[in-house]
């Protein structure tokens, strides 16, 4: 991408925070393999130029069929946003974060990348995520082609991060149990920002999640989801459709 976010000094500090602690070394040592062994995922939000935008399918094709033959490259999939046909959404997984980083090294020189690299008028949003270490995904019903994912960035504010895991689970199988239309939301931390989090959310349609939203409000369990956001900060959300 336009700018590459270099993200292993994440790694090295919660390994630093480990050593000289005897009692939890078994612990820094499992953290660590958990993170080696997870999925890296590079998330690229951005908007590409009016030019683009016809030819930008196959612009994206072209772009993913170069990058898959990378090392490491796991799968990829893009969305547009429903509502802004020029925002854009790139999700790549990849086996490890060094295998990310090269691949956005090379992306920034090599050719085949350059008709790529001008249709990308700003980047919104980029970084490499995992998948949070406790329940990351809940999955209520089969996920079509149709739906509507959600896109969410979320701040945890830094006194009150700790209970964000246990304010999320009772939230989202609320949402599973009483609309039909949520089909699985999972969420991912940020390797390069401790506070930041990711949600991916799965809709029937964008209707249902707006009525989900507008009815809880004012609902207990929202107030407490929300208590370990820093609302201060910039939160980003748009709803996308798959379009490979």
């Amino acid at each position: 991408m336009k700018k590459s976010i270099l993200a292993l000094s994440a790694i090295v500090i919660a390994f630093q925070l480990c050593l000289g602690k005897s009692v939890n070394q078994f612990k820094c040592e499992t953290h660590m393999k958990n993170l080696k062994s997870k999925k890296i995922y590079e998330m690229a939000l951005f908007e590409i130029t009016d030019e683009a935008l016809s030819q930008f399918k196959a612009l994206n094709q072209k772009t993913i069929s170069a990058l898959s033959g990378f090392k490491g490259y796991l799968n990829s999939h893009t969305y547009q946003s429903v509502s802004d046909p020029n925002l854009v959404l790139d999700v790549v997984a990849w086996e490890t974060l060094e295998d990310a980083k090269r691949a956005a090294e090379i992306f920034e020189y090599d050719e085949r990348f350059t008709d790529y690299k001008k249709a990308i008028k700003t980047i919104k949003y980029f970084d490499h995520v995992v998948e949070i270490d406790d329940n990351p995904q809940f999955q209520f019903r089969a996920v079509r082609d149709s739906d509507i994912f959600e896109f969410a960035t979320i701040n945890l504010d830094d006194q009150r991060k700790n209970g964000f895991s246990d304010s999320r689970e009772p939230l989202f199988n609320y949402l599973g149990k009483t609309y039909d239309g949520f089909k699985q939301v999972t969420t991912y931390r940020s390797m390069s920002k401790a506070e930041v989090r990711i949600d991916f959310g799965v809709w029937e349609n964008e209707t249902v999640c707006e009525r989900a939203q507008k009815e809880l409000e004012s609902h207990e369990l929202l107030l407490n989801f929300m208590q370990h956001m820093d609302m201060k900060k910039e939160m980003i959300m748009a709803f996308f459709k798959r379009i490979r």
